[in-house]
């Protein structure tokens, strides 16, 4: 069971006509089924394949092959940048979930998880990520599909271990905040990775801040989080930084509230970080991390543009549901690449004349794998 394309002088679709039409439904933002006629709208100079016809390729491939497949590309774009000179030093990793609401009534999936009530639905298929931040080579570095079994510490592990798989050497991870937990601090601690997150407003970090606004507290100041069963105390460093609302206002008013609590609406008055960079180096310029932590919202807005531009389907077709998942990214990597390759050769002006076309040639080069994606993941 795999993809076939026609090899034939008759042949009239091959592998780049499948992925040229994923991109343009990329491009549109467009459903599967209804993509053949939107590019037939903006294409009349050449012969298109139905949605009918892409979708059957999709179907003919086990999920779980899929899935294996899409992570090998990914791996393989990755290996590709590091090829053309990309990623050749230590860069800011930044790690994070998106989740993607599904509205059918199958349960019991794998990869379905259930979460709070969000657009219209509590089932999701839930994407753990890890980006580069650094700019001109925020390229996706590694994706995968959570199950409802996955712990945060296991994701993050198996995401490290794609990233040093593939040669990137990590200056500094930053998380978002739901990946503080104690599980997740004493792995980065133990494999030695230094990292930046969001403290979550818990009792002792309230207190903390209170302490720091009393003055019995410095702005940077180690901080522990003790662990019942196996009991064991996990340290970093914590750092507190007033916001711009907080440094502006001549007193800090609460309304009754927290002290950690926002002077307007539901903005918090402070910045709170944990890290394991030692106090001493974070005492030096504390500002300097709540900077660094910011770089990441290009990533934030990177998730946004990536739900504009992910085809939709209403197929209940899992290996049709991973693609469709996937294949953002790695387009997405293969325009990073694509602009890197033009300005070093040409300029940065050049960045601006990339074409559907040269993205999707460029990517067929390094996907091979997604290529031949029906044979088993073990036969090469």
């Amino acid at each position: 069971m795999r993809i076939r394309f026609g090899q034939g002088p008759n042949a009239r679709y091959g592998p780049w006509d499948f992925f040229h039409h994923l991109s343009t439904m990329c491009m549109n933002g467009s459903c599967a089924e209804m993509a053949y006629q939107k590019a037939k709208a903006r294409s009349r100079s050449m012969p298109l394949p139905s949605g009918r016809w892409l979708l059957g390729k999709i179907r003919s491939v086990r999920y779980d092959w899929m899935n294996i497949r899409c992570d090998r590309v990914l791996r393989r774009s990755v290996l590709h940048a590091r090829r053309r000179g990309m990623l050749r030093r230590p860069v800011d990793v930044a790690i994070d979930f998106h989740k993607i609401g599904r509205y059918d009534k199958i349960k019991n999936m794998l990869f379905m998880i259930k979460s709070k009530y969000e657009g219209g639905t509590c089932t999701f298929n839930s994407l753990a990520t890890a980006h580069c931040t650094v700019a001109g080579s925020r390229l996706c570095l590694a994706a995968i599909l959570a199950t409802r079994g996955d712990q945060k510490a296991d994701l993050v592990s198996r995401l490290l271990d794609k990233c040093q798989g593939g040669g990137v050497r990590i200056n500094l991870l930053t998380l978002g905040r739901e990946f503080y937990t104690r599980e997740v601090i004493r792995l980065l601690n133990d494999r030695g990775i230094r990292f930046l997150m969001p403290a979550t407003r818990t009792g002792s970090v309230v207190e903390a801040i209170r302490e720091h606004r009393a003055g019995r507290r410095a702005a940077v100041s180690w901080h522990t989080i003790i662990s019942s069963s196996p009991r064991r105390v996990e340290g970093f460093t914590l750092v507190i930084r007033p916001t711009k609302n907080a440094r502006d206002a001549a007193e800090v008013e609460t309304g009754g509230k927290d002290d950690d609590v926002a002077i307007t609406g539901d903005r918090p008055a402070y910045h709170v970080f944990a890290t394991n960079v030692p106090a001493h180096v974070v005492a030096g310029d504390p500002d300097r991390f709540v900077e660094l932590y910011r770089q990441r919202w290009g990533i934030e807005t990177g998730y946004r543009c990536y739900e504009e531009i992910r085809p939709k389907t209403t197929s209940r077709d899992e290996s049709v549901r991973i693609l469709l998942m996937f294949f953002p990214f790695l387009i997405y990597n293969a325009w990073v690449i694509a602009g890197y390759l033009l300005e070093r050769k040409y300029g940065a002006r050049y960045r601006q004349s990339l074409t559907v076309e040269l993205v999707v040639t460029l990517f067929v080069d390094f996907s091979e794998h997604l290529a031949r994606m029906g044979r088993p993941p073990d036969s090469g």
